[in-house]
């Protein structure tokens, strides 16, 4: 038998525990889990990933990481279990490939592993309605957390360009500078509302972004916006290479 520790993504802190022999499979490990879940949907219809970093062959998630949460983007390079059939000694779930000796350092540090992330359809969920309202909270909290991400990645690249030739400037500053020229220039356009659609900038965006001081969060924070927008336009910056999180086309010369 083996010992795998499961979490559900999308609830902060679901570790859970289950035990199956190691010749059964992928399929198996979902009736398992549905049942210890009291998941009245289809337990096919569950999807299992090896919480494995870098495709299987990284470290292990950890109690850690859960407890922080862990959101349906964290699953991008994670190997999703999707072969009904496979033994899960062959899929990375052997008793040796899960053996971890716990020392009293890694309970302190909620270095545990985690060996199995659990996505349970959002449509099909039949979890009870605590655990439907936490998730929401959790949705919105690790949205703040990938936005850290971000930021730190957003200044990592940046450190590594040149910089702007004069520092009297912010770039918010700069970009009202640019703005009040393209309007000078009648190159400001307003397009006429469509009826009913979701707003692209709501009053509570623009509360969140007011209370946002760090230039690199407020960038980080922006992005998914200006992104869509230049998506839904058909359009991308050009001569931008500070701002690698926007669309980019080739460089544009004079010639």
């Amino acid at each position: 038998m083996v010992k795998l520790f499961c979490a559900i993504v999308g609830e902060a802190g679901s570790a859970f525990e289950v035990k199956i022999d190691d010749a059964e499979s992928v399929s198996a490990l979902k009736e398992v889990i549905a049942g210890k879940l009291k998941y009245t949907g289809r337990a096919d219809k569950l999807q299992l990933f090896l919480a494995k970093k870098d495709g299987g062959a990284g470290a292990w998630l950890t109690e850690k990481d859960v407890k922080e949460g862990v959101s349906d983007s964290d699953t991008s390079d994670l190997e999703l279990l999707d072969v009904a059939g496979a033994p899960l000694n062959l899929v990375g779930l052997s008793v040796e490939d899960v053996r971890f000796q716990v020392t009293k350092e890694d309970v302190k540090a909620g270095k545990v592993p985690v060996h199995v992330l659990v996505v349970v359809p959002e449509q099909e969920q039949q979890l009870p309605v605590e655990s439907v309202r936490d998730s929401a909270m959790f949705r919105e909290a690790s949205s703040f957390r990938k936005l850290r991400r971000d930021v730190v990645e957003i200044k990592e690249a940046l450190a590594s360009l040149p910089h702007k030739q004069s520092k009297s400037y912010s770039d918010a500053a700069l970009g009202q500078i640019q703005y009040a020229r393209l309007e000078r220039s009648g190159l400001i356009i307003d397009a006429a509302p469509i009826e009913n659609a979701e707003p692209f900038w709501t009053e509570k965006i623009q509360d969140q972004a007011k209370r946002i001081k760090d230039e690199a969060v407020f960038d980080a924070f922006i992005t998914p916006y200006f992104s869509s927008v230049l998506c839904s336009c058909g359009m991308v910056f050009v001569n931008s290479e500070r701002y690698q999180w926007l669309s980019q086309s080739p460089l544009v010369t004079k010639d």
